[in-house]
């Protein structure tokens, strides 16, 4: 066997150095679009976390009134934290924000510094279409001077995760489809540039299992290969992203997150399984 592999490699060396540099550039785009992907939902969930629904409440407001919008707000989908917000609070927090600069303090009437609730969710960009059909109705409980979530920031960025998803799948569906027709053109070739040998090995009373037995391990090989060498180009292309990125925003530490290994593990057997496919089908419609 692996002397017939070796034979067919070494015959077909230009056709699998060819369906090596093709898979190599299908991987890594399809790399990018999934890392890009990734990182932005993993970026948005995070973010997401750190954002609050916030209510805005009178500084009067009454014991049994700040207990209903309480209990009103625990009964929003997927809450995982309510917390009232007191004006000293809010001051100890103005004093941090304003500490190069105490003077402005002193320009504000610190009474009326605001009351609020803050409500954390478990996963606000899951729970922001649920929520928000009830929010009107927690903006007219008496007490209440407004509602404010930052939906439109958050619809904002999960719309462009969404749409970065969607490209990926649908490049991902178009490339593979590509891929699967370049290497089927190829292998047919290949086979038309064995015609010879495989009538003589046919006439021997060899199956086409047997003739195409070296070509499927030979395209799981070319496959898998192409994949360590996409992964290896995608890891130079993220160092570069690192070192582009490193600094530009001094109020955001935004970092690249690596894709999980047990995916790029997965990646790499599964382009090697999709390439060895191919190439089996290709061969059995050959014979057909």
């Amino acid at each position: 066997m692996f002397r017939r592999l070796w034979a067919e490699l070494k015959l077909n060396r230009g056709s699998y150095l060819m369906t090596l540099f093709i898979m190599v550039s299908t991987v890594s785009v399809l790399l990018f679009f999934l890392f890009v992907y990734y990182n932005l939902y993993l970026f948005s969930q995070k973010t997401a976390r750190s954002l609050a629904l916030t209510v805005y409440v009178s500084p009067e407001i009454k014991t049994e009134e700040r207990k209903l919008i309480a209990d009103r707000l625990r009964g929003l989908p997927g809450v995982k934290q309510v917390r009232l917000v007191a004006q000293d609070e809010v001051l100890e927090e103005l004093k941090k924000i304003f500490r190069e600069s105490p003077e402005v303090l002193e320009e504000l009437d610190l009474s009326r510094l605001p009351v609020f609730f803050e409500v954390v969710f478990e996963n606000p960009l899951r729970d922001l279409g649920l929520a928000r059909e009830k929010l009107p109705e927690i903006e007219k409980l008496p007490g209440v001077l407004r509602v404010r979530y930052a939906e439109s920031w958050l619809g904002r960025f999960y719309n462009l995760a969404q749409l970065v998803k969607r490209l990926t799948f649908l490049s991902s569906l178009l490339l593979l489809s590509s891929l699967a027709f370049l290497m089927g053109i190829i292998i047919h070739f290949s086979l038309e540039k064995q015609r010879e040998e495989i009538e003589i090995l046919s006439l021997l009373g060899a199956t086409p299992g047997y003739i195409s037995r070296p070509k499927v391990v030979a395209g799981f090989l070319v496959g898998s290969g192409a994949a360590l060498l996409a992964l290896g180009l995608f890891a130079g292309l993220k160092t570069y992203l690192d070192q582009l990125l490193l600094g530009l925003w001094p109020f955001l530490d935004f970092r690249w997150v690596d894709l999980p290994e047990k995916y790029l593990i997965s990646g790499v057997g599964g382009v090697g399984l999709f390439s060895a496919l191919v190439s089996w089908l290709s061969v059995r419609r050959y014979f057909s």
